[in-house]
């Protein structure tokens, strides 16, 4: 007995595999000439050869130890030519002595066996037209700029309108994930238990599969997938999409040449490390060596952290000594108060950033003019290569390569004319940015050690320590304003950060300090600074 139920489009309209086993016992299990010596039953397409379930019945009939096969209908056999032929074969050289169908009455004959071919036939051909329907309805759908198929997890496929829409609860997530990638801090396996741990993020439920977390491969997946930008790659194409996209081009690329540089080291099995908070952001400042960490415990149970230098340099001998710690962070704090703002100085830096805002508008008009005359020449070399192609003077595959180039290209400019034409793009973020100088140190004494890691790898540079002393430079837009500082000072604080606040580490620095005020909390400054592009 053989049952079939595929879990694609073309078996809409059959029986489940209990509903064709029923029907089989019901018309064929009184028979007493029949003897049901092996039952198989599996979910998987016909359309082409390698069915497991199949095959293996096959085997046990070559064997002889069965001689006849039992199915609801002949396309549950076979809808593809090979099966369909390796039937009719065994058939005419008498392995296989009958067939048995409820919906059709065979005979072991030659007009029966080709009645037999004429069902497997109109079976592919039934699944051959299939696809081409599917085929058809895809590109109908993409010329659309609606992806066909399930919309990737922070989406929904809404019902009513046939589009694509964010997921409300999740979507935000996905935002998240991509701008903690973009810090440089975290790996896909730390995004991956993060989002499972913290986030709960869980894929939908549909009505086989979903509610369970993202797999790692999925989270690398995800990562990878220009859709979330508002594209749409599609059998190795790119076509716009008219979905919201989650992050822009330039901070999708961002995240893949950190999946880039991650992918060149070589994979390593080794122990699992402690987790400390400044490894490879500091240096030695006699033997210039990375600085690392490790963990001890004193006679009275007592648990250290000191870091020191990594000894890389077999030819030299560092006399530097390690340094505990609290006493790293103490001095660490220092540095931070002196780059700290009081409310005073507060209100006066922000009455120059009102100023600076009203001004900046002119400015952009040059800039935007520029980039429309960037994007018409885009399109221009769009409608070029495709004339090239039609012409036959470049392959398909030298199109498809240069087509997506230019999408890419066209979608990082409209985003750029978008987000100039936005005067205010930075002044909401700017008024957070002087909050974070005010709160700095509160920050780094409740932060977690993501916190504190990202507070001194955004807000210094060029750290080092000698003689268990750190020398820190303050990194742009925090470096530190005179006590007595001019209007021109003020100024200068305003226009560094607008010049900076393209730069992802900004951005993403101050969304998880202003997210992580209160520990354990969301990072809700993440749609504050609007970081959903």
């Amino acid at each position: 007995m053989y049952c079939r139920k595929s879990q694609e489009s073309e078996d809409r309209q059959i029986l489940s595999l209990e509903s064709q086993e029923q029907e089989l016992m019901e018309r064929f299990g009184d028979d007493s000439s029949i003897t049901i010596s092996h039952q198989f039953s599996e979910s998987k397409s016909a359309k082409a050869p390698g069915r497991e379930q199949f095959n293996e019945m096959i085997e046990l009939i070559q064997a002889g130890k069965a001689e006849g096969i039992m199915a609801w209908h002949p396309d549950r056999l076979a809808r593809n030519s090979v099966d369909g032929g390796l039937i009719i074969y065994l058939l005419d050289i008498g392995v296989l002595k009958d067939l048995k169908f409820v919906t059709y009455h065979f005979e072991n004959t030659p007009e029966g066996k080709m009645m037999l071919a004429h069902l497997f036939t109109q079976s592919k051909y039934f699944v051959d037209g299939l696809s081409k329907s599917v085929k058809r309805g895809n590109k109908t759908k993409l010329k659309k700029c609606w992806r066909p198929n399930i919309a990737p997890i922070g989406y929904l496929n809404c019902k009513e309108t046939k589009t694509i829409i964010p997921d409300p609860k999740r979507f935000s997530i996905i935002q998240d994930i991509f701008a903690l990638m973009k810090t440089g801090c975290y790996t896909p396996k730390m995004l991956y238990e993060k989002a499972k741990d913290e986030f709960a993020l869980k894929t939908p439920i549909r009505k086989r599969t979903g509610g369970k977390s993202l797999s790692l491969s999925g989270m690398h997946r995800l990562l990878s997938n220009p859709f979330y930008t508002g594209l749409i790659l599609w059998k190795g194409e790119l076509y716009e999409g008219k979905h919201k996209p989650a992050v822009s081009i330039e901070d999708f690329e961002a995240v893949q040449k950190i999946l880039k540089r991650r992918s060149l080291k070589p994979s390593r099995h080794k122990k699992p490390k402690l987790q400390f908070a400044y490894t490879g952001l500091i240096r030695c400042g006699e033997c210039e060596c990375a600085i690392t960490a490790e963990k001890k415990v004193n006679r009275f149970n007592s648990h250290y952290v000191y870091y020191r230098y990594t000894h890389r340099k077999t030819n030299y001998v560092c006399k530097q000594k390690s340094l505990e710690v609290r006493k790293l962070e103490n001095q660490f704090k220092q540095f931070l108060e002196s780059i700290v703002i009081d409310e005073e100085m507060h209100d006066l830096i922000l009455e120059q950033a009102v100023k600076e805002k009203d001004k900046v508008g002119q400015s952009y008009q040059s800039k935007i003019s520029s980039l429309d005359r960037a994007l018409t020449k885009s399109k221009n070399q769009s409608e070029t290569i495709l004339q090239m192609r039609m012409d036959e003077l470049i392959s398909n595959d030298e199109f498809k390569d240069q087509r997506s180039k230019l999408q890419f290209e066209q979608k990082k400019l409209v985003e750029q004319i978008e987000k100039l034409g936005n005067v205010n793009v930075w002044f909401a973020p700017f008024k957070d940015y002087l909050e974070a100088r005010k709160q700095a140190i509160k920050w780094f004494e409740n932060g977690s050690l993501e916190v504190k890691r990202l507070i001194m790898k955004s807000v210094g540079s060029h750290a080092m320590i000698m003689d268990k002393k750190l020398s820190i430079q303050a990194a742009k837009p925090f470096f530190q304003i005179p006590k007595n500082a001019t209007n021109g000072d003020l100024l200068g604080v305003v226009q560094s950060f607008r010049k900076h606040y393209g730069h992802c580490d900004v951005r993403v620095t101050l969304s998880i300090l202003m997210g992580d005020k209160e520990i354990g909390q969301r990072q809700k400054f993440f749609r504050s600074m609007q970081l959903s592009f």
